[in-house]
C-alpha cells in the first residue's frame, strides 16, 4: 500500500493544473500579427522571396562596364587645306633666292659698233658745253691719269664758279672708276682739273662729268676704249 500512495497525489496535481488552465482566459493575439500571418498564409508564391544560393556552377554576373567615351572624328587635311609655311621660312627662301641671284654672273654689255669717242659734247639738257684733254693722251691701265676740262655755257661763255665732279664705270662688268667719284679743281676762266683717274681693266668705259652752277645741274658722258 505504501508503494501506490504517490499515485493519488500525482492525479490530484494534474486535476488542479487542468482546472487552472480552464479558468484563465485565452491569450489575445495582436491583430497585426494575425493579419500578417493570414496574409502570409494566403499570399501568392511570386511575392515570396526565395533565398539566393550561390554555387560554383552559378557564378555571379560580371559588373557592367562603363560605356567608352565616343572618339571625336579628327578632321582630315587635304592638299588644298595644307597650311602655308610660316613667315620666317618664307623670309629664308627670299634670302636664298637673293643670294643665288647675287652669285649669278651679270651679262656683259658689248660696246656699240659706232661708239662716239668725241672729247667735246653738249650736256644732256643743253645747258653747257663740256670738253676734256687727258694726260697722257692715251690712257694706261692701272696708272693715274689727269683730265683738264673746259666748261662753257650754251652761248660759249666760260662757267667760272661751278662744281665739277667726275665718276666712271665699265658697262661690260660693272667695275667703277678709282676713285668712284673725283672732285675737279677750279683753275679759273672755265677750266677745271681732275687728277688721279685710274682704269682697272681694258674695255669700254663711260666717264660722267656732272656740273652744278647757279641752280642748273647737268651732265655729259664720254666714252673710252682702253686696250
Amino acid at each position: 500500500m505504501r508503494l501506490f500512495r504517490p499515485l493519488p497525489c500525482a492525479l490530484l496535481s494534474l486535476a488542479l493544473l487542468g482546472a487552472g488552465c480552464a479558468a484563465s482566459p485565452p491569450a489575445q493575439v495582436p491583430e497585426t500579427q494575425t493579419a500578417s500571418s493570414g496574409q502570409g498564409a494566403h499570399a501568392p508564391l511570386e511575392h515570396m522571396q526565395a533565398p539566393i544560393v550561390r554555387s560554383s556552377m552559378n557564378p555571379p554576373p560580371p559588373p557592367l562596364a562603363a560605356p567608352a567615351p565616343a572618339k571625336s572624328a579628327s578632321p582630315t587635311v587635304t592638299r588644298a587645306e595644307k597650311p602655308a609655311p610660316p613667315a620666317k621660312f618664307a623670309a629664308k627662301n627670299v634670302v636664298k633666292a637673293s643670294a643665288k641671284a647675287s652669285h649669278t654672273p651679270a651679262k656683259t654689255a658689248q660696246a656699240p659698233k659706232n661708239l662716239n669717242l668725241d672729247k667735246s659734247k653738249a650736256s644732256q639738257h643743253r645747258h653747257y658745253k663740256i670738253s676734256y684733254q687727258s694726260q697722257p693722251a692715251h690712257a694706261r691701265l692701272k696708272r693715274p691719269q689727269e683730265w683738264k676740262l673746259k666748261v662753257l655755257t650754251k652761248t660759249g661763255k666760260p662757267v667760272t664758279s661751278a662744281k665739277v665732279r667726275l665718276s666712271g664705270s665699265c658697262p661690260q662688268n660693272g667695275k667703277h672708276l678709282s676713285p668712284a667719284t673725283l672732285e675737279a679743281k677750279n683753275l679759273g676762266h672755265g677750266y677745271y682739273q681732275a687728277k688721279g683717274l685710274v682704269f682697272s681693266q681694258p674695255g669700254w668705259w663711260v666717264v660722267t662729268v656732272d656740273v652744278v652752277n647757279a641752280g642748273r645741274n647737268d651732265r655729259a658722258q664720254f666714252n673710252l676704249l682702253l686696250k
